[in-house]
């Protein structure tokens, strides 16, 4: 990377790291609560429990989320209900965590194949002597000439 553009990289890297860090756990979460939405019928089925008390959980679930499923009084099968509701939520953490870890991967490879090493360049041994400064910019005084237009102090002249 030249100098003169780092600071519009480190903006760059900044602006997707914000992006990533805003976008990437709204996107999972989102999965992981469809998907957990998703299949808790089928876990509620599985755990005995009849049609309208499949509905009344599920409806709940799809109102107000899965949290409102754990506010609701479901007396004797309430341990039921919370064991469905545990099955359906590790269900959509593991379509999750496949999900994130997929990206992982490809965001790997992306890096992989995009990102350069840096060349090594030969030394020269009696070459030309390299600038320190930097690239100049037409019209702009450089080092040599602000301090050989310099006004001399008073203190110098004694």
């Amino acid at each position: 990377m030249p100098f003169h553009q780092a600071g519009m990289a480190a903006a760059a890297n900044n602006a997707f790291r914000q992006l990533g860090a805003a976008l990437g756990p709204a996107v999972l979460g989102a999965l992981l609560s469809a998907r957990a939405v998703d299949a808790l019928p089928g876990h509620l089925t599985a755990a005995g429990l009849d049609g309208a008390t499949v509905r009344r959980v599920t409806e709940a679930a799809d109102a107000g989320g899965l949290s409102a499923v754990g506010g609701l009084r479901m007396g004797a099968d309430t341990p039921r209900v919370l064991g469905a509701l545990s099955q359906a939520f590790v269900d959509g953490l593991q379509l999750c965590l496949v999900v994130a870890a997929a990206l992982t991967v490809l965001a790997a490879a992306v890096g992989f194949v995009l990102l350069r090493r840096p060349q090594q360049a030969a030394l020269p041994s009696a070459g030309p002597a390299v600038s320190v400064q930097g690239p100049r910019t037409p019209g702009l005084p450089t080092a040599d000439t602000r301090t050989a237009a310099r006004p001399q102090s008073a203190a110098s002249h004694r």
